[in-house]
């Protein structure tokens, strides 16, 4: 029995232990950190630390706005032609500090410490539209996808509506839950409000009413300015006397790590619309751009287990086989096993450490490579340790752990003395695991013919093959499924081909029309006139003259030399001929009614003339004919009234001007016999 486990269930992996580790569509990779994505400008280092808020924001369309020292800067986002925003009143902006832009105002908000006001201009024409109230000091501005908006002001934030409206209960309820000491960021992700507070250097989660959801503590030394906020991470920027940094945060407070590439000041951050970080670093310097995922941390570790507790019996773990793409050059994974029979044992982890996983506790397997034999005694349990090694430019990216155990491998096909016992190991099982594993692939391929070679389940791409083996003409009009359906169905067909119901069930599947096919011969039988030899059908009562029987053109057993024989009068045939002249004009020939319905088309008509001549006997002859329909109720008469459907025609004399097959059939019962005053034609009528 070979028996195996998943580490990864529903792309969570709920068993595990991650230590700036993250789950990215469903894979382990180590935790991401954003990074310049293009050189950072010269002389950012030795930039001055910033002397207060500034304002960073992008609009729907690209448009990058920025705060200067007296000024707002607006950057083109597909030139990025630099300008001032010139439609202030007069005498223009004294101290623009946050900047944000409104998309269902569809309009630009500054706000302004210097004048304590918000002001709005239109982002198509950048002309005035709105003021708003008369502020204390109004540093920062937020807006959430409801429309609000939110300004940071001296010791307090408040909340408006998209019209302006203030609404007192969010502060109210704020205040009243947390102390604000001095706010300068405010970043809003779904309905949870995030506020920098830099003299207590926290970031308080509130919900749009105001209650406080949770106080985090800002892992950092230096003065904090600028928050940005995503689904999984907080960004904060710092600043200190050996330079500035940006900041990742995780959702509970911890720190993550630091931009790589950016030493510069941060006096504001913000999230563009392509996964991107714009880092203002104050005064009138232009925003940089930090892509969000393009770095990561150096290193991480994760474990998880334990697992195999679904039975008490103890296993013989065989194998750990990882699914991960090629790791970047820069970047290693090393897995490690520990095996136990207590559930309740934690394995020693140190995720800090220089060594995070010690040994004898757990074994370590090669670096880099996803497939390792497990040498451990066999226990009831296994845990799994991961530890991610990088340069901060990448990261390996693990999909899924496969954990095998109690395999029957070649080992079990050798003499009983080759065999150690269960607790020993030794070279021979991990040489015959080696010699094992470079036939998997073919003896993974070989078990796998089963799936290929069903119609049900084998590859898109191998369903055409699969045809050309069973012969299978395709049609450029099949669908996959239908495709699937001929293939299945295909040897089959192959038994009935060249028999009328197997002809059927071809133009049935192939055309989708339902025809009826006739072989004469299996309707013929051979009438004799008087008592004596007759035919099967005769006997029955089942022979009606001229419809389903024949009179034969020769003797069945053909002329015979000395009796029958006459000179130039004669048919002569051989012995394994006998009977032919019954049934040769009729014994290879079949036709094919197809009705004229609302399957019908000349295109169908066509396809069934073209199926008929490819799959007919080479040796037969057929003929395909349309049922036109002769008959409409309702228009020429009315069934039960004047029209009868079905029934038998009355006999009728020969003599009495009938046309057979039309108002006249051979049947009842005949008026007298040959001889006795009875004539055929005139008052004979021939019956059964």
């Amino acid at each position: 029995m070979n028996a195996y486990l998943f580490a990864n269930r529903d792309d969570a992996w709920p068993d595990f232990t991650r230590h700036d580790v993250e789950i990215v569509d469903g894979r382990l990779v180590l935790a991401r950190l954003p990074a310049p994505d293009g050189p950072p400008p010269p002389g950012l280092a030795a930039l001055a630390p910033p002397d207060g808020c500034a304002g960073v924001t992008v609009a729907p369309d690209g448009t990058v706005f920025t705060t200067a020292p007296g000024a707002v800067l607006r950057t083109d986002g597909c030139d990025g032609t630099v300008e001032p925003l010139t439609c202030f009143p007069d005498p223009g902006p004294a101290d623009p500090r946050g900047l944000l832009t409104h998309p269902q105002r569809h309009a630009l908000l500054v706000a302004d410490a210097g004048t304590h006001q918000v002001l709005l201009f239109d982002l198509a024409t950048l002309q005035l539209l709105d003021v708003w109230g008369r502020f204390d000091t109004p540093v920062a501005l937020g807006g959430g996808p409801d429309g609000r908006v939110y300004v940071a002001d001296r010791h307090r934030v408040q909340q408006f509506t998209a019209g302006g409206q203030a609404v007192p209960g969010f502060w109210r309820t704020l205040s009243a839950e947390a102390a604000v000491a001095d706010p300068v960021a405010v970043a809003v992700e779904g309905a949870r409000v995030h506020i920098l507070d830099r003299e207590r250097r926290t970031v308080l989660v509130a919900d749009v009413s105001g209650h406080l959801l949770d106080e985090l503590a800002v892992p950092l030394d230096g003065d904090v300015l600028g928050l940005a906020a995503t689904e999984d991470a907080l960004y904060v920027g710092e600043n200190a006397a050996e330079g500035g940094r940006v900041v990742r945060l995780r959702r509970d407070g911890s720190f993550v790590g630091a931009a790589p590439g950016y030493p510069g000041p941060v006096a504001a951050l913000a999230l563009d619309h392509s996964a991107g970080l714009l880092v203002h670093p104050g005064a009138d310097q232009p925003p940089v751009r930090l892509a969000l995922h393009a770095a990561s941390v150096r290193r991480g570790t994760a474990w998880g287990g334990p697992f195999g507790g679904f039975t008490e019996a103890a296993k013989t773990w065989h194998r750990l086989a990882a699914t991960m793409a090629a790791p970047p050059q820069s970047a290693h994974v090393r897995f490690f096993i520990h095996t136990t029979d207590d559930p309740a044992a934690t394995p020693p982890v140190d995720p800090a450490g220089p060594d995070p996983f010690p040994a004898p506790a757990w074994s370590p397997g090669p670096p880099d490579l996803g497939e390792h034999l497990i040498d451990r005694p066999p226990a009831r349990l296994a845990w799994i340790g991961l530890r991610f090694d990088g340069q901060g430019a990448g990261s390996p990216a693990v999909e899924q752990i496969r954990l095998e155990f109690d395999h029957s491998g070649y080992l079990e096909h050798l003499p009983a003395i080759y065999r150690p016992e269960p607790e020993q190991t030794g070279f021979l099982p991990r040489y015959l695991a080696l010699v094992e594993s470079l036939f998997g692939e073919v003896e993974a391929e070989v078990a796998d013919l089963g799936r290929l070679l069903s119609p049900a389940a084998a590859p898109g791409p191998f369903l055409a093959e699969l045809a050309r083996w069973v012969g299978l003409e395709l049609s450029p009009t099949w669908t996959e499924a239908e495709l699937r359906d001929a293939v299945a169905h295909a040897l089959t067909e192959a038994a009935d081909r060249g028999t009328a119901a197997g002809l059927r069930a071809t133009l049935r599947r192939a055309t989708s029309m339902d025809a009826l096919v006739e072989e004469p011969i299996v309707q013929s039988a051979w009438w004799a006139l008087a008592a004596g030899e007759t035919s099967p059908a005769a006997e029955r009562g089942t022979s009606v003259l001229g419809l389903t029987t024949v009179l034969a053109a020769a003797e069945p057993q053909g002329a015979i030399l000395g009796s029958t024989a006459v000179v130039d009068g004669s048919h002569l045939i051989s012995g394994d001929e006998f009977g032919a002249p019954l049934f040769e004009s009729v014994a290879h020939r079949f036709s094919v009614r197809v009705y004229r319905g609302a399957a019908f088309s000349p295109e169908r008509l066509r396809a069934v003339r073209e199926l008929v001549d490819r799959e007919r006997p080479v040796h037969t002859m057929g003929r395909v004919g349309v049922v036109e329909p002769r008959f409409a109720i309702g228009l020429q008469a009315t069934v039960g009234v004047d029209a009868i459907v079905g029934g038998e025609p009355p006999a009728t004399r020969l003599d009495d001007g009938a046309v057979l097959g039309e108002a006249f059939v051979l049947g009842g019962e005949p008026p007298g016999r040959v001889g006795e005053r009875a004539r055929i034609g005139v008052t004979t009528v021939l019956g059964s």
